[in-house]
């Protein structure tokens, strides 16, 4: 970190007039913000979490407070949905959107698995492949 920066628990794109919200952590985001630049999708807004414990609950409110109630929200992640921050995330992400009166998040990511990964590099890119179809076309 530079001087004069801060560390930011949660960063939000802010597009006007969002219909979805895609949230996620890590280095996901710039596969989901590449994914969108080069579909020119101008609907979605990327919430990233920088933080995850202890949970930014303040500022996840703060992010969503610029949305309509009626945006979808999805979480988006490469691990498997019993690994990564899914299962961390989903109960009080959830808790949030209903104090909100919104819909549970919805999941696009690997199912649950007992490895990381598939192992074979030609299989493991087609998943993120679909991970990232799933989360551009997930609230649709």
């Amino acid at each position: 970190m530079s001087p004069g920066t801060t560390f930011q628990p949660v960063i939000s794109d802010n597009v006007a007039d969002a219909k979805r919200i895609i949230m996620c952590s890590g280095k996901h985001y710039y596969t989901l913000a590449d994914a969108i630049a080069k579909e020119g999708i101008k609907d979605i807004s990327l919430v990233r979490l920088e933080e995850l414990s202890p949970f930014p609950y303040a500022e996840v409110k703060a992010a969503l407070a610029n949305y309509s109630p009626d945006t979808k929200v999805t979480w988006a992640q490469e691990e498997p949905a019993n690994q990564g921050a899914w299962a961390y995330v989903r109960p009080r992400l959830d808790e949030i959107l209903a104090k909100r009166g919104q819909e549970p998040a919805a999941y696009a990511g690997r199912k649950a698995s007992a490895t990381t990964a598939t192992g074979v590099g030609a299989y493991h890119k087609a998943e993120v492949e679909q991970i990232v179809r799933d989360a551009l076309n997930s609230g649709n």
